[in-house]
């Protein structure tokens, strides 16, 4: 069967009443009980129907029982189950885009997608200006010499043109809806020569999130991260320090994104990096006691605000669709557990701010006035956080 047919045959069922599904699959086992069907999937991507034989026959014969007056119902069915099939494993491997001078050059005017954490993505910079909607893109399987639109990722019709810096959920017209073969190449927006373009998609065998990040700089490498060690109580703040392979750009922002459930919820915290500098800080603050911490560290060239709304909006997979780069440890991320040792034993690294456990300056130096020093003490205030201090004596650690 021709991919077009069988696409049409698919949408005019879908269409119908979902009992219309349900008749047809019932009438198939009522009447053919006596046959073993199997759908099985050879080496090619084509799907066969095949009675319960030996692996590798891949035979189809199912002529006895059918007749005239049923063999569409049963090709309806026999098409439902070969789509569905196709959806289950399809993911996609290729990004194809009609521009044609970029660094570095697409092959067969395609991109290897990488996998990044839990997502995929391609990037290069255009050495061409293009206006909105003259050029197209498209994910599909397969590799760049060889491809594969039997399972791809675009639109479903013509006309859809990418925002940049826009993420963009499941089902949106102009995104990474998943076809079988079907569909229709997005448009592009505006192509400046010389800017960078980070396509981001997530990896699933249905409709796709996607988010095309454009940037004016070359993306930094995460290239370490370290922390100032597990922190002994449940006052504890952790610092952690994260060097890139250069100094980041104007508008290249670097965070710390943190768990304690497994990222079914999680913070953002900015590192902060001195003028210049490719070493920054950020602040992880503390936790409740025993408290198992997750966190990797990601850039974007969208701003926490940007980010923290989208979160809001659309879920925690806007975090995925805003990276440009990220260092997860290799896949494991980094990991704490928070101390439980008591609070008037002071000794590691502190927070002072108007989120952190310690609010004042003045709650921290009484206590640490008040405890017992087990080890350096390192404290931390807030850039811009104001306190008033005692008129006549000031604070004083004794």
């Amino acid at each position: 069967m021709k991919q077009n047919q069988l696409n049409s045959i698919y949408e005019n069922l879908f269409c119908k009443p979902s009992s219309s599904v349900v008749k047809i699959s019932s009438l198939y086992r009522n009447q053919h009980s006596n046959i073993n069907s199997k759908y099985n999937t050879n080496q090619t991507g084509m799907h066969t129907v095949s009675q319960n034989k030996a692996v590798g026959t891949n035979t189809a014969n199912l002529s006895p029982v059918l007749n005239p007056t049923n063999w569409l119902k049963h090709l309806l069915f026999i098409s439902i189950m070969a789509l569905s099939a196709i959806s289950a494993y399809a993911q996609p491997t290729v990004l194809y885009t009609s521009l044609t001078t970029t660094t570095p050059s697409p092959s067969n005017s395609r991109f290897a997608l990488s996998t990044v954490g839990g997502f995929k993505q391609a990037r290069f910079q255009s050495n061409q200006t293009a206006s909105s909607g003259a050029q197209t893109w498209a994910f599909h399987q397969g590799t760049t010499g060889v491809t594969d639109y039997s399972s791809n990722w675009r639109p479903y019709t013509a006309g859809n043109t990418l925002s940049v810096n826009t993420y963009i959920p499941v089902g949106f017209a102009n995104g990474a809806r998943f076809n079988a073969g079907g569909g229709s190449d997005g448009q592009l927006p505006a192509i400046t020569s010389g800017n960078y373009y980070t396509f981001n998609v997530s990896n699933t065998s249905s409709d796709n999130t996607m988010q095309l990040l454009e940037t004016n700089f070359s993306p930094k490498t995460i290239s370490s991260v370290t922390n100032s060690g597990t922190p002994a109580s449940v006052n504890n703040t952790v610092l952690v320090s994260v060097t890139t392979s250069a100094a980041p750009s104007t508008g290249e922002n670097v965070f710390v994104r943190y768990t304690t459930n497994s990222y079914t919820a999680s913070t953002l915290v900015q590192v902060y990096f001195a003028s210049g500098a490719t070493t920054g800080t950020a602040m992880i603050p503390c936790q409740a006691a025993a408290a198992a911490v997750s966190y990797y560290v990601y850039s974007s060239n969208k701003t926490k605000a940007q980010i923290d709304a989208d979160v809001t909006t659309y879920g925690q997979p806007a975090h995925d669709m805003s990276t440009l780069n990220l260092n997860n440890n290799s896949g494991s991320n980094y990991t704490y557990t928070q101390g439980s040792a008591a609070t008037t034993n002071f000794t590691g690294v502190y927070n002072i701010s108007s989120t952190a456990c310690y609010t004042t300056l003045a709650s921290f130096i009484t206590g640490l006035n008040a405890g017992t020093v087990t080890g350096p003490v390192t404290a931390y205030v807030d850039a811009g956080f104001t306190e008033t201090a005692p008129a006549t004596t000031g604070y004083q650690i004794t």
